[in-house]
């Protein structure tokens, strides 16, 4: 190494023609410094050649610039390795967690088949209702995948197993319905069935909101009937009361009021079987309340005429009813209103005796007289009746005689 004379510096290179530093040429001889006199205002020598401070130099950029740009390189490599990394620890974390809820899915389906096979069995050993028994299973089954669906969505596995329960719980509530219907008619009974009915429609209500449609279309059935169905079953137990000559007129009214207390007597309906039966049975009983009370003294004539007036309407003028009221009237003193009944009654015989060719009291005593029987085939008999038509002359007509 050698010192530049020019600006001190000591690392300039010992064959060194000129002070890489600041540029002072360096020459022995007069033909050294003839040549740099020559040189352009470039430093470059008159041979064309570059100095060799100039090509160190350049080199160094070169180096440089190459190790800028590598490590440029292997920062946009990092930086799109680690995105990379990242976006896969996320693909893997959603994954895991799609898996996870899968898996949970499964186990909570898992914990639900025993009820789903306890209620098959229940059902195949005839138990219905009770603890444990088919419908009890059914139901908690299904009100579980309601809740699954409503948790994971309406997964086809949810859906599968949820259908499969309640076709086994609409077999069932449809068996204990039937159980029920047979069995003798009464209030509680018809209630228990509308309950049962009502509640397997909200419990497919709630599978459906849960987006697990469920056909209930026969249960639906079943309740839009059963008042029709029922109301035909209090029918024919009131006709075998015609069958016996003493028969009960309490428990007729009985049958009738007990089928009232369930709605199944549509009172703004007068020519509704049902009605016309409620009808006559009030008729029938009100005779024989009065008819007691008047033997011990408990009431009188005149009572018993004003007990007759109170019902007429609501009995729908039963010829049988109207006779008794005129008795009760002439006992009372009251010739007018005997006068009256009298006449309306004998407008009635004529025209039963035009309607259906029965003559009354004739052919069939008043007591015998089956009024409720519209020919409607609700009723066996086709001539011991009065038709809807002979019903609504005498409703029209009463106010003209009362």
């Amino acid at each position: 190494m050698k010192q530049c004379p020019v600006c001190g510096s000591a690392d300039v290179p010992d064959k060194a023609a000129r002070c890489p530093f600041c540029g002072e040429g360096f020459y022995a001889d007069l033909s050294n410094k003839k040549a740099f006199e020559q040189s352009d205002q470039s430093g470059r020598p008159a041979s064309g050649r570059k100095p060799l401070w100039i090509a160190a130099g350049g080199a160094a950029v070169l180096i440089v610039a190459a190790i800028l740009l590598l490590r440029g390189n292997q920062g946009d490599t990092g930086l799109q390795t680690g995105a990379l990394a990242k976006a896969e620890n996320m693909t893997d974390t959603d994954d895991s967690k799609d898996a996870g809820g899968e898996g949970e899915l499964a186990a909570r389906l898992d914990e639900i088949a025993p009820l789903a096979e306890k209620a098959e069995t229940a059902y195949e050993s005839g138990v219905i209702v009770g603890e444990n028994s088919c419908l009890s299973c059914c139901t908690e089954a299904l009100e579980a995948y309601a809740e699954l669906a409503g948790a994971y969505g309406p997964h086809d596995s949810i859906r599968m197993a949820a259908e499969r329960a309640f076709s086994l719980y609409e077999r069932a509530e449809q068996r204990q319905t039937g159980v029920l219907y047979q069995q003798d008619v009464r209030p509680e009974l018809y209630r228990q069935m509308e309950i049962d009915l009502q509640e397997s429609l909200e419990l497919a209500g709630k599978l459906t909101a849960a987006g697990i449609p469920v056909d209930f279309e026969k249960l639906q059935v079943s309740l839009d009937t059963l008042p029709e169905r029922y109301a035909d079953r209090y029918i024919k137990v009131f006709n075998t009361f015609t069958e016996s000559e003493n028969w009960s007129r309490t428990e007729a009214w009985d049958l009738m009021c007990d089928a009232d207390s369930i709605g199944l007597v549509p009172h703004e309906r007068a020519d509704d079987p049902m009605t016309q039966r409620y009808a006559y049975a009030l008729a029938r009983v009100t005779v024989k309340e009065i008819e007691t009370k008047l033997a011990d003294g408990s009431m009188d004539a005149n009572e018993a005429a004003e007990k007759v007036e109170a019902v007429l309407e609501e009995t729908d003028y039963n010829p049988f009813l109207l006779r008794k009221y005129a008795e009760y009237c002439k006992k009372a003193g009251e010739r007018k209103k005997t006068e009256a009944a009298a006449a309306f009654l004998d407008n009635i015989f004529i025209l039963v005796k035009e309607d259906c060719g029965l003559n009354l009291e004739e052919d069939v005593p008043l007591e015998h007289f089956w009024y409720f029987n519209e020919f409607d085939g609700t009723f066996a008999d086709d001539q011991n009746g009065a038709s809807a038509e002979v019903h609504q002359w005498i409703r029209d007509h009463a106010e003209d005689w009362f």
